[in-house]
């Protein structure tokens, strides 16, 4: 999947928007969990099944990857449309986030990356 090109002002507003939807829907813990990744771990963990946290999940954990590990923003093209994506020179290649599920993970990350999202979640 090529990379299409970085992230405009527009992208990064929208990005911005989704991660704050999240943070409000979710309001009640965030003084508990600052962090958008525990955030949604605790969210998991407590059986809370929203469409917020399927739609907004893979965003969190691409923010993770850039935050933590040197991941960069991308926009990748899927048919007509631009979807959030993350690159690194250590993948394969760009990683559509709309389709980052534990299987993909699996079947195309290295295992350094399987290690760095496996052992990202916080510890109880």
């Amino acid at each position: 999947m090529p990379v299409t090109r970085t992230l405009t002002a527009e992208d990064w507003e929208r990005l911005d928007a989704q991660l704050a939807r999240f943070r409000t829907e979710f309001e009640c813990w965030t003084d508990v969990f600052p962090n958008n990744w525990e955030l949604l771990d605790f969210v998991r963990y407590e059986g809370i099944e929203r469409p917020i946290t399927e739609e907004v999940g893979p965003l969190i954990l691409g923010q993770e990857c850039v935050a933590l590990h040197g991941a960069q923003w991308c926009m990748v093209r899927s048919g007509d449309e631009e979807r959030f994506a993350i690159v690194h020179d250590d993948l394969k290649g760009p990683v559509d986030l709309s389709s980052f599920k534990p299987k993909y993970i699996k079947r195309n990350l290295s295992q350094k990356w399987q290690r760095i999202l496996d052992t990202r979640k916080p510890a109880r």
